[in-house]
């Protein structure tokens, strides 16, 4: 950014340089602490929900949104926040899982009903992973306790 000019002092001032941790974020995302968010996206920050990160040593590196949709403590507001605030919602990790892989691997209803909601809803739910596994499939499959109900007309073939 260009130094401001006082006028009255022919001085300098420099607009302060604001950076913030990924941790930030997620820290904010995982308890839903919309004040912090707002900050975070009136400084132009939201970009970090989709930037790739190495968050455990022996993992590959996956971005924060990916990650938070595994959660299963994640609040709804949170989710629906990234969505909103510019989530790449066709990201997919190294193992070709998406989204919706992450949300019902993680057992989280509420984030996959809020990813249904999305206009990406039909991809995110029957685009296969590296090993040929939909969405649709890991729910009708892996699904014995029944965490994720499909509902006729909210999450199918529809």
């Amino acid at each position: 950014t260009k130094p401001k000019t006082n006028k009255h002092t022919n001085t300098y001032k420099q607009k302060k340089k604001v950076h913030i941790k990924p941790e930030l974020v997620c820290g904010a995302l995982m308890h839903g602490d919309m004040p912090i968010l707002r900050m975070i996206k009136k400084r132009g920050f939201c970009h970090l929900i989709n930037k790739p990160f190495r968050w455990d040593p022996d993992e590959p590196p996956t971005t924060l949104f990916l990650m938070l949709c595994h959660h299963d403590e994640l609040p709804v507001c949170s989710i629906e926040w990234m969505i909103r605030n510019g989530a790449d919602l066709r990201t997919k990790d190294e193992y070709g899982a998406n989204a919706m892989h992450y949300a019902v691997a993680g057992k989280c209803p509420e984030t996959v009903c809020a990813l249904w909601r999305t206009q990406e809803r039909h991809w995110l739910l029957h685009e296969p992973n590296n090993d040929g596994k939909t969405a649709q499939q890991m729910i009708e499959e892996d699904n014995d306790e029944e965490e994720i109900v499909l509902q006729p007309g909210q999450i199918g073939n529809h």
